[in-house]
């Protein structure tokens, strides 16, 4: 058969004769037999939206796998993110012919980034380029003129600062992130002030100014000491009055006398003696595998999915034996599915992290969202019976972290505001599951979210999920199937 043939069904048939000496047909037959033939992959194509984007947005790619004919191939593409240090960025598992968002920082370095995918033994490596964008942020803060570098290289303009009718030329130099503020000085009055570049309005404000010329000039720590004297010695007088009731404290500590006779105590109400036991004895929740929060870590970058359950009144139920066994409920619930509890703050955030490392599977938003179910339900179902409830919220995020596994102890670094935006999301939720833009975005083609109003952050509800159901029960379902 040719290499290029159509994969499918195809009829061979085979027929036989005999002639006599006349050439004459006096006898014949065939047969027919079916013969199939596969589909056999031979290339893969990576598809991007575009060669070049800012930073701060995302890349879109997807993976096209080709037969010996050049049809598709529906099959499973593993993806490798790389960037221009040869770092990867990102690893996930997706459907060939389904986009894959890569997102970028708004700081990310200019450079070129590559996407190595595999799929059926077969190996296609593209690339694409971030852009560099030279960008500022400009505000005007009552006699302040505050800019800040948001771009993703050295910020270096001219601006022209406009104050009542004179203009002041102000030459910027900020590396990547960098603020640097500067005065407004005029005569007393007041004024409109106004921040061109390019041509183009970048701030105005209406200001009310002190001095005696027109000035820009950068601000310091020595300028503000000499504006506001009054406001320098009345932290001064509070500092001094505290370290002298330290000092003070501290003498009486080490003061040696003599013990008298030890006084019988009365003894307390055995309730509140039982409050009191409690509330020192705290929290005592378990983890079977112990994580840490590293600053600096060496080790493998991931991306993980994040499940938040924040306790708004850690507090109040620190005493409270029937919240422990609660708590402790969620978080075996959790350790069942593979996840890694991390408990900070004194409880009032217990961080779930699913992440490959000890999952063993790059797909890990379904075990996150049946995490954040689980302990929305368990704790909900307490409160409706309990008389000290838990006032809680719940978020699943995802994001990228640095992890190594030494023992049984997990380290982890996050990256970029992962954490920020999981206790942000968690602080808005009462009591039921909301996921984050990063999540949602992550898990598009596999669930149905409803946005939420909430003050100045997207955050969605789930309506609907349809994760792919596992490959290994569904055989064992058919196995029992096939028995009986």
């Amino acid at each position: 058969m040719p290499k290029e043939t159509r994969f499918g069904d195809y009829v061979l048939r085979v027929n036989a004769y005999e002639k006599d000496v006349l050439d004459f047909i006096t006898n014949r037959g065939s047969s027919d037999t079916k013969i199939h033939v596969n589909q056999v992959p031979t290339s893969l194509e990576m598809i991007f939206q575009n060669s070049e984007i800012e930073p701060g947005t995302s890349m879109r790619v997807k993976t096209i796998l080709h037969d010996q004919t050049g049809e598709k191939i529906l099959s499973n593409a593993i993806i490798s993110v790389k960037d221009s240090n040869n770092q990867i960025r990102d690893q996930t598992e997706k459907q060939t012919d389904d986009f894959f968002e890569v997102p970028t920082a708004y700081n990310e370095p200019p450079g070129k980034w590559s996407v190595v995918a595999v799929s059926e033994g077969i190996t296609s490596e593209s690339t694409f380029k971030i852009r560099g964008r030279e960008a500022s942020e400009i505000k005007i803060v009552n006699n302040t003129l505050i800019i800040t570098n948001v771009g993703n290289v050295p910020y270096n303009e001219s601006l022209l600062v406009k104050i009542g009718g004179e203009s002041v030329n102000l030459l910027v130099s900020l590396s990547v992130d960098e603020t640097r503020k500067f005065v407004l000085n005029a005569p007393d009055g007041e004024y409109d002030v106004e921040i061109i570049n390019g041509g183009k309005q970048q701030a105005a404000e209406s200001v009310t100014l002190t001095g005696k010329v027109i000035s820009v000039k950068e601000a310091s720590a020595i300028l503000t000491l000499t504006r506001y004297p009054l406001a320098w010695i009345f932290v001064i007088l509070v500092l001094g009055f505290v370290l002298a009731m330290v000092l003070r404290k501290g003498y009486q500590r080490s003061f040696v006398g003599y013990m008298s006779a030890p006084k019988k105590e009365k003894p307390a109400d055995s309730k509140d003696s039982l409050n009191i036991s409690l509330l020192r004895k705290g929290m005592t929740l378990k983890s079977k595998n112990k994580a840490e929060l590293s600053l600096s870590l060496k080790g493998d970058k991931q991306g993980v999915s994040l499940t938040l359950l924040r306790i708004k009144n850690s507090e109040d139920i620190k005493g409270s034996e029937a919240c422990q066994q609660v708590l402790q409920q969620v978080i075996n619930f959790a350790e069942e599915n593979k996840s890694i509890a991390y408990i900070s703050d004194g409880y009032k955030n217990i961080l779930f992290i699913s992440a490959p490392i000890m999952t063993k599977t790059f797909k890990n938003e379904k075990a996150a969202v049946e995490i954040a179910r689980n302990a929305s339900e368990v704790i909900s179902k307490y409160n409706k019976l309990a008389k000290h409830k838990i006032d809680f919220g719940i978020s699943v995020n995802y994001g990228d972290m640095v992890l190594n596994k030494e023992g049984s102890i997990l380290k982890f670094m996050s990256f970029g505001n992962s954490l920020t935006v999981s206790k942000k999301v968690a602080s808005l939720s009462n009591g039921e599951v909301l996921i984050s833009e990063d999540f949602k975005n992550k898990v598009s083609s596999e669930m149905t979210v409803e946005r939420q109003p909430r003050e100045d952050i997207n955050v969605y509800t789930v309506k609907e999920a349809r994760f792919k159901a596992d490959a290994s029960k569904f055989i064992d379902s058919f196995k029992k199937r096939m028995e009986k």
